[in-house]
């Protein structure tokens, strides 16, 4: 049987809010990229 530990929450939640932030800095890029036309073509060429 497998007896390791489980990974502490702390490292989950981190894992969680950094997918989040993630998305957010995408939508923010996305946003800027389809109202504006700007820095952003490149970006996600």
């Amino acid at each position: 049987m497998d007896h390791r530990p489980h990974r502490p929450l702390g490292l989950h939640v981190e894992h969680w809010w950094s997918a989040v932030y993630a998305a957010i800095v995408d939508q923010l890029l996305w946003h800027v990229h389809t109202t504006r036309g700007g820095p952003a073509d490149w970006m996600h060429a």
